[in-house]
């Protein structure tokens, strides 16, 4: 690990940045880590200040650009600096003028540049595809991971879908990514009734070809990371998410991730190392098509298993 944290110190050292961040108070621990690495100048690019402590010391450009649903903020950040203004190139080309700064930005950056530099570690967007919630039952499927039954139907085939799968606590719908990759509950209805599911057609006719229909699963849902290296997956402790519920709309829920309470339970992974399988597929996983080839997923710790049911509400 040492020697992984010295190589990128190297890197962080030899070029001068630009970090972008939809709020600048996001910006200011990737900026204290590349003074840390002794990395030449820095330049902040943020839509507005957000909440917190400020980058300090470096120029900070605000593209002010905004939205009325979190989502509708980020794209509209996103699109800013995919597609710099006049103003915004101007002062970035006051900052890097030889223009060879790299850019740092955001995860759903898929762009190869933002602010007119180029980005270093950026997502491909083959990658980004898999974001779509409608494609995740075929990954469990492919890594062999138990799930929740799901459904991925029209809009017009939705209403039956749900009164297929629908339990004590009605379904949960989310949407496709005809508009773009989406989080925070945002695309997300939780169906009870039938009023719901005449509000939530409406409001999905103009966002989604398709939806993913689930049981609502009632618990604690847990957002799950990891990182895929070439010799295996560590997965990192679940992020408990705080899941406010809203009783007078079919509009499920706001979401935040904080951190767990607790130490997960002996079935939860928090390390798997196997060979990366690299072997001819008759049928390729997602990720392999991808261009990821994970060797195999955490779910569960080898010699145990996971709880029969997954304690999750599912916020999307």
């Amino acid at each position: 690990m040492s020697q992984l944290r010295d190589r990128l110190a190297e890197i962080n050292r030899s070029h001068r940045w630009i970090v972008a961040a939809d709020v600048a108070a996001a910006a200011t621990e990737t900026v204290g880590t590349l003074r840390g690495d002794g990395a030449g100048e820095i330049f902040v690019v943020s839509a507005t200040e957000g909440v917190g402590e400020l980058p300090s010391a470096v120029p900070v450009f605000y593209t002010r650009t905004s939205g009325e649903t979190i989502m509708g903020a980020m794209r509209a950040y996103l699109a800013s600096i995919a597609e710099p203004s006049p103003r915004l190139l101007a002062a970035v080309d006051d900052f890097d003028p030889v223009g060879n700064a790299l850019a740092i930005t955001p995860p759903f950056h898929t762009a190869s540049s933002a602010a007119g530099r180029a980005v270093y570690g950026g997502r491909r967007p083959e990658w980004a595809k898999l974001e779509d919630k409608t494609v995740v039952a075929p990954i469990w499927d492919a890594a062999g991971i138990a799930r929740a039954p799901s459904a991925v139907v029209s809009l017009a085939d939705a209403a039956a879908a749900a009164a297929a799968l629908g339990g004590p606590l009605g379904t949960v719908w989310v949407a496709d990514n005809t508009e773009g990759w989406h989080g925070g509950g945002d695309y997300t209805r939780w169906i009870r009734n039938p009023g719901d599911v005449t509000a939530a057609l409406d409001w999905f006719e103009d966002r989604a070809v398709r939806v993913r229909v689930m049981p609502f699963l009632d618990g604690i849902p847990c957002s799950i990371h990891g990182y895929v290296a070439s010799d295996g997956i560590a997965a990192f402790r679940p992020v408990e998410m705080v899941v406010l519920r809203r009783r007078a709309t079919s509009r499920s829920s706001s979401t935040a991730g904080p951190a767990p309470s607790g130490i997960p339970p002996p079935w939860c992974a928090t390390r798997c190392a196997a060979p990366r399988d690299r072997s001819p597929r008759s049928s390729p996983t997602p990720w392999a098509t991808a261009g990821l080839f994970p060797s195999t997923v955490c779910a569960r710790r080898r010699g145990s298993s996971p709880p029969s049911s997954t304690p999750a509400s599912a916020p999307g």
